[in-house]
């Protein structure tokens, strides 16, 4: 059996991507703070990746061709990640990282009850249970302090995680290959992120420079973990991909407490412990249930 074949490939290529993912939130945060706005780093990261994915294609002779019958699901999750983009980068302008996080790590719960309306996994009390859990450990995890709330920040969150679970979904859908649907998705997403850009002004050269070190950070954070999440994409249900991405937010924390100096509480820790419980306990009746099944063939 190849490695590609293998029934956790999908699953391990989704924990990678989610530690990149994971990186790019605190460095986010500082390039916001430095004047580059969410739509600006947005906007700037989705032109050099299409540059390369065009650069890639010409090197190794791979099309950028859509194939037939996915232009829906291609345009679809084009506009789903420029507005994840806007909205989850934009949030940060209004609202503390650990309020968007919060906030935004509602896409799994969508993810689950959208499940049996797109021909996923049906409503399990595993995927329920396994959710619960995990959710209420990035909750203790990111101590949100309510008091800090405003109407803004909390509307883009919400939107961002909305739009996210729906970008898992036709993801999932696709049967376009991997390098071609990563640059339609970017090309799509584009036209959302640069008039917005344009709308809160373009970060200027001294903002960039003063804060390059975290936008290349979080490109590449962004970089890796959109790869990832298309690879995953085509091998995990939805549902199960949302809960396995949960490990994003922990990654953001412990980012957050090593390169910036946050601290950490006992709290937190325990949020982890249930993050990480709760991922093992979903996996863990997954794995039983195939061996259960019988031999999975090669």
């Amino acid at each position: 059996m190849s490695l590609a074949k293998h029934p956790h490939f999908g699953g391990g290529i989704a924990v990678i991507g989610a530690i990149a993912y994971g990186v790019n939130i605190p460095a986010a945060r500082v390039a916001a703070l430095g004047g580059v706005t969410g739509s600006n780093l947005g906007m700037q990261r989705s032109v050099i990746l299409l540059i390369f994915l065009l650069l890639m294609s010409l090197v190794t002779g791979r099309s950028l061709h859509v194939i037939k019958g996915e232009r829906g699901n291609i345009f679809a999750a084009g506009l789903c990640a420029g507005v994840t983009a806007v909205c989850y980068l934009s949030s940060l302008s209004f609202i503390p990282v650990g309020i968007a996080v919060a906030l935004f790590y509602m896409f799994p719960l969508f993810l689950i009850l959208l499940s049996p309306l797109t021909g996923g996994d049906k409503l399990s009390q595993q995927k329920l249970i396994a959710f619960v859990i995990a959710f209420s450990g990035i909750i203790l995890c990111i101590g949100p302090t309510f008091d800090q709330l405003d109407f803004r920040g909390v509307a883009l969150a919400a939107i961002a995680a909305l739009s996210c679970a729906f970008l898992f979904i036709f993801i999932s859908r696709s049967k376009q290959d991997g390098l071609s649907q990563i640059f339609w998705i970017q090309l799509i997403a584009l036209p959302i992120l640069t008039p917005i850009a344009w709308w809160t002004g373009f970060s200027t050269k001294l903002d960039i420079i003063n804060v390059w070190p975290a936008i290349v950070i979080s490109a590449l954070g962004f970089y890796i973990g959109f790869a990832c999440q298309v690879v995953a994409g085509a091998r995990v249900q939805p549902a199960t991909l949302g809960l396995i991405f949960l490990i994003e937010p922990v990654i953001s924390i412990l980012s957050a407490a090593i390169f910036l100096g946050e601290s950490m509480l006992l709290v937190q820790y325990l949020g982890i412990s249930l993050v990480i419980a709760g991922l093992a306990y979903d996996m863990g009746r997954d794995i039983w249930r195939r061996r259960n099944a019988g031999p999975i063939s090669a």
